[in-house]
């Protein structure tokens, strides 16, 4: 079985256990990401920016990076898409479009997507913490 690997290049504390866990539940015919369980309240706006309701957190989760696809099929709902003119956030929310599986494996290790600059400080914190604790 051929897999290929996502990753999205502004999540710099991906580790080698997180790739190692995506990797170990993936397989030809789903992908798997990913992922944690969404610990915040939830609010949904209405168009006038008040709360229209709170969202039950129960069952939703936060897909990051790595995801893993098996390559034929990746190719296959690539090349769909392109084809239909269909664009996803990322390559699970393609093969949910499809009808294809996707399979959360929980993360817990931070992962961080940077996208302020306040991001950068609490990463290279992470980073740090991390680079000290290896040294003991």
């Amino acid at each position: 079985m051929s897999l290929v690997a996502v990753h999205d290049g502004v999540r710099p504390l991906v580790t080698a256990k997180m790739i190692s866990r995506v990797l170990s539940e993936a397989g030809p015919d789903w992908g798997t990401i990913a992922a944690r369980r969404v610990t915040d309240t939830l609010k949904e706006a209405t168009a006038e920016g008040t709360v229209a309701r709170t969202v039950d957190r129960a069952h939703l989760w936060r897909a990051e990076t790595p995801q893993v696809f098996g390559r034929e099929l990746l190719i296959d709902v690539y090349c769909r898409a392109g084809e239909e003119g269909q664009h996803g956030t990322d390559s699970a929310g393609l093969y949910e479009r499809y009808g294809i599986p996707v399979r959360l494996v929980e993360i817990c290790d931070p992962n961080l997507k940077l996208t302020s600059r306040s991001d950068f400080a609490i990463v290279e914190a992470l980073l740090i913490s991390r680079q000290e604790g290896a040294g003991r």
